[in-house]
């Protein structure tokens, strides 16, 4: 993509990549540690079956956004886990640019 007239017509994907893991479901057990989770989820999964192994439970869904929200949840009882997150992207190196 060298314009911007190009990158409004090129199909989202093509700027945002799309992974084979967005379009399946993942499946965990409730036992699972979050770290599993977190890691299928940093691989583009974006949800995933959780089973329990006792087969009286339920089996329920868990969406990135879910996760995401139970990390933030746990920002400010956790004071070294919260001066990891009050860190800047930058200095982690997770902004990619892409020349348009």
């Amino acid at each position: 993509i060298t314009t911007n007239k190009a990158v409004f017509e090129s199909p989202a994907a093509s700027l945002m990549g799309v992974q084979e893991e967005m379009h399946t479901l993942s499946e965990l057990w409730d036992d699972d540690d979050l770290s599993l989770s977190a890691h299928r989820m940093s691989m583009g999964v974006h949800r995933a079956l959780v089973k329990p192994r006792d087969k009286r439970n339920k089996m329920r869904i868990v969406i990135q956004s879910h996760f995401l929200y139970y990390i933030t949840q746990r920002i400010v009882p956790y004071p070294r886990f919260a001066k990891c997150m009050a860190q800047s992207i930058g200095k982690f190196g997770l902004i990619e640019t892409r020349t348009l």
